[in-house]
């Protein structure tokens, strides 16, 4: 029954209530007036004598419950089709895969130098990522996503001073001795999550780390440059880290307040040991929605790291005088290991009108080795440490989208290092590129980029050229 029947009969009631008040029957003329004189009834009017008022009112109050019984019957029926649809359940989709891919060619130019060899690469075509999500919703509050990266990684890459080579035997082939290539896949992230509603959400499991404009939303057809800004190829932040996150929204007219709280097990070698070193940070993005859309952000990071050595210390057993050997992990740099704490924070800005894009970022890092523990170099001169030491990073990119089809762009990327943990101290690459877009799924990306360094002591200044065509999916 609707509502607006049901509040008409409830007035209805409530008039018919007022009419038949006690005493509305008795009411005699004014004091001073003559009686009336009493006329004869009709004979075919006869008069029934009025209900007492005891019966009026069980007459209204007789009503009044029907009234109440016909407001909890609709309250019931609002409540039925509150409760999910069981059909439409079985409609929805529970798994939704989807992903993209990019292919294409590129080239990178080195001075001649310590490391052309291992860097610098002629001309030839790669495969880039093929990137698949596995999206569960089995239900509105609970979704599970996992997102894989196929490739031919570590096929070619250089292990040590050796290059891998993963092509082995193929003994299911009909010929008896083809060959294939072990190629890799990658594991992005994988998450469980909860949401109550827009407003906060659960996640627990392998997270990319939500810092900056691209990790989170890192693929191909998302990104104008297919260069990474230097602060993510460092990971000023770690990209992916294992733990728990909050998440959420709140809308607040034309804008979006939203947010990021995270504990992981931080920047480490292996996920899990005996040794927790905890990771902790967020994120917040005010977001304005029209035409002039502006992303205000900012993300921080508070974590520590290490590396074990397992050592064996090979003895004699005093009793037995059997020999014996024990394995003991150490962190100290003279054995190989090193134990740190860390901090970066930074800033984002993202700027959309009309056709005009901007991506800008800036962080700071900072790093502090416990005494005795500190990393050994990598490149240059591996006996020496990496002392404590801060870095810094900032990029911007500027895009014009015209008329929907083809967007050029310019890139210019900014880092700098203490003096003695890196090669150079500064580094400045600038670039520039053209994305076409075919349709909505398919695009065709190019740049190119000069890297300069100062000082160039070791003659890395580096040129890159790169193309990938990208199909969404």
């Amino acid at each position: 029954m609707k509502p607006g029947r049901i509040g008409l009969e409830l007035l209805t009631a409530t008039l018919g209530l007022a009419l038949a008040r006690p005493g509305a029957a008795q009411e005699t003329p004014a004091t001073g007036a003559a009686p009336a004189a009493e006329a004869p009834a009709p004979a075919a009017a006869t008069v029934v004598a009025p209900a007492s008022d005891a019966a009026r009112l069980q007459a209204v109050e007789k009503q009044l419950a029907e009234q109440q019984k016909k407001l909890e019957s609709l309250e019931a029926e609002r409540a039925e089709a509150a409760l999910p649809d069981p059909s439409a359940e079985i409609d929805r989709p529970r798994l939704l895969v989807y992903g993209f891919a990019d292919m294409g060619m590129q080239w990178l130019a080195m001075d001649d130098g310590p490391y052309k060899d291992v860097i610098a690469s002629v001309p030839g075509f790669v495969v880039g990522n093929i990137n698949l999500y596995f999206d569960a919703r089995p239900s509105p509050a609970w979704r599970a996503l996992v997102e894989t990266r196929f490739g031919l990684a570590p096929q070619g890459s250089w292990n040590g001073l050796t290059q891998v080579d993963n092509r082995f035997m193929d003994t299911s082939s009909p010929s008896g001795r083809g060959y294939a290539v072990w190629s890799g896949v990658i594991l992005e992230r994988a998450w469980l999550q909860w949401a109550y509603d827009e407003r906060l959400a659960l996640q627990a499991g392998y997270l990319l780390t939500p810092y900056g404009i691209w990790n989170v939303d890192h693929g191909t057809p998302t990104l104008i440059s297919l260069l990474l800004p230097s602060l993510q190829v460092d990971e000023a932040i770690p990209q992916h880290q294992v733990g728990v996150q909050a998440l959420g929204a709140f809308p607040i007219d034309n804008w979006e307040l939203a947010y990021h709280a995270y504990l992981t097990n931080g920047r480490n070698v292996i996920a899990v040991d005996e040794h927790w070193r905890e990771g902790m940070g967020g994120r917040l993005v005010l977001r304005r929605i029209g035409d002039l859309r502006v992303a205000l952000g900012g993300s921080g990071y508070y974590g520590t790291f290490h590396k074990d050595v397992l050592l064996a210390h090979v003895g004699t057993d005093p009793v037995t005088g059997e020999s014996t050997i024990n394995f003991v992990k150490s962190q100290w740099a003279a054995d190989g290991g090193y134990a740190a704490s860390e901090w970066s924070v930074g800033g984002d800005l993202s700027l959309d009108f009309k056709g005009f894009r901007f991506r800008g970022e800036a962080m700071v890092r900072r790093v502090d080795y416990e005494d005795g523990k500190h990393e050994h170099k990598t490149f240059d001169n591996p006996a020496a440490m990496y002392p404590n030491h801060y870095r810094h990073y900032a990029y911007g990119i500027f895009a014009y989208r015209f008329a929907s089809y083809f967007e050029p762009y310019l890139f210019i990327d900014y880092n700098d290092s203490y003096p003695a943990i890196a090669l150079n101290h500064y580094a400045v690459c600038f670039s520039a590129g053209l994305n076409l877009y075919f349709t909505a799924y398919a695009m065709l990306k190019m740049q190119y980029a000069d890297q300069r360094f100062w000082p160039n002591d070791n003659n890395l200044n580096m040129k890159f050229a790169a193309a990938r065509l990208v199909l969404v999916f």
